[in-house]
């Protein structure tokens, strides 16, 4: 079974779910971490946790919010372990694109479309719109 985990700084990655939910309903195979919050969070023990909620044959798929930061760091900690993939700079279309993939479609596949998808959704909306527009 493919599993998808939100990890992030703060609630962000509650935020996030709260949002995917809203428009996609309710998403059984979504998780999240929201890391230091508490003062006495421990991400290694969170991490433990994830790996240990995993059965055999899953993939989990974390979804962190920035490269370089503590929680992507963590988590690439895991990269040579069977099944596990990591994907940083998590926004609301990658998300949606993660949560709709086909189970059955290759991982690397939907990850590379994922992120391609995060991309098309960065934009300068200035720059999208003529000075000669009055319809946006």
């Amino acid at each position: 079974m493919r599993k998808i985990l939100f990890a992030t700084h703060g609630t962000f990655a509650e935020g996030i779910r709260t949002t995917v939910e809203l428009i996609l309903g309710p998403q059984e195979n979504l998780s999240t971490l929201c890391c230091y919050t508490t003062p006495e969070f421990d991400l290694q023990q969170a991490m433990r946790e994830q790996l240990n909620s995993l059965q055999v044959g899953d993939e989990l798929i974390v979804m962190t919010d920035v490269a370089g930061g503590s929680v992507n760091n963590g988590f690439m900690t895991l990269l040579g372990r069977p099944g596990i993939h990591v994907v940083t700079g998590l926004n609301f279309p990658m998300a949606v694109e993660m949560l709709t993939a086909d189970e059955d479609e290759p991982v690397a596949q939907v990850i590379a479309r994922v992120v391609e998808a995060a991309k098309e959704g960065i934009l300068y909306c200035n720059e999208t719109v003529s000075a000669d527009d009055e319809e946006f």
